[in-house]
């Protein structure tokens, strides 16, 4: 194992509320695209056995009532041997 590897396999793995601020199903919120994108980056960023895929764009619907497109995106967490497999095949 690398001394980067290592050292995120040591890291803390954040949980929702301390990425997002609020406890996930509380009442009245919602993390927003955003949101969730960021929580994925810091469990990405905390884990070597997690990885983002991006699976294509789809349209979301903004605030203003009009639709963006945004990536769509799959969280994957595996063994890490297994994302060394991964990474050869693509």
């Amino acid at each position: 194992m690398h001394a980067q590897e290592k050292q995120k396999s040591l890291s803390h793995i954040p949980t929702p509320s301390e990425v997002l601020g609020f406890e996930v199903g509380a009442d009245r919120k919602l993390a927003d695209y955003k949101q969730i994108c960021s929580y994925f980056k810091a469990l990405v960023a905390a884990s070597p056995r997690a990885q983002i895929e991006v699976l294509g764009k789809g349209l979301l619907l903004s605030k203003a009532s009009s639709f963006e497109t945004k990536r769509t995106y799959v969280l994957g967490a595996h063994h890490p041997g297994t994302i060394d497999v991964l990474g050869r095949l693509s």
